[in-house]
């Protein structure tokens, strides 16, 4: 969907570029946006969550990100207010442009996915760790990607992972 004015793609086609690869300049982020807390994603997943459509990341898992090689990964801050879109969250976050992609889903090794016959993409039912399996092109490289296979599942490996995983109590 583009602005009728300006003929721009709007934050949620900027959003949906930025999952399958496209590279997206900090400026066409949003510096503040304001999240439901009904859904409660930012204190279940803590360190990767929607935030009302986008992916939105904590500082924990920016920093161990920025540890590692991201590629062509980026890192936008955002505050986070809640509806009421005057209180903010306590802790820091960022909007990854996620520019690096990899296709490398083994079906015959994962568990609970659903595949859409209508889209060609694979949806997760249950994301927990080790659910999905890949193949071996996926370990060279960059440690964090998108599948273009499924819609908006996040991958990661290596030191990266293992970072991530240890900080996934971590608030």
């Amino acid at each position: 969907m583009e602005d009728d004015r300006t003929g721009e793609k709007t934050f949620s086609k900027r959003t949906q570029a930025s999952e399958t690869g496209e590279e997206t300049s900090s400026d066409r982020y949003p510096s503040e946006m304001w999240i439901r807390p009904a859904s409660k994603e930012h204190e279940k997943r803590k360190h990767i969550f929607s935030a009302a459509g986008p992916f939105a990341v904590s500082a924990t898992f920016a920093e161990i990100r920025r540890r590692h090689d991201m590629g062509r990964n980026r890192l936008y801050p955002v505050k986070l207010f809640t509806e009421e879109r005057r209180t903010p969250y306590e802790s820091e976050y960022f909007f990854p442009n996620l520019g690096e992609q990899k296709s490398g889903f083994a079906p015959e090794r994962s568990k609970n996915f659903e595949d859409d016959l209508t889209n060609d993409k694979a949806m997760l039912q249950d994301p927990e760790h080790g659910n999905i399996g890949v193949t071996a092109n996926v370990l060279s490289g960059v440690d964090l990607w998108m599948d273009p296979t499924f819609f908006t599942a996040t991958f990661s490996v290596g030191a990266s992972a293992e970072a991530l995983n240890r900080a996934k109590d971590v608030p």
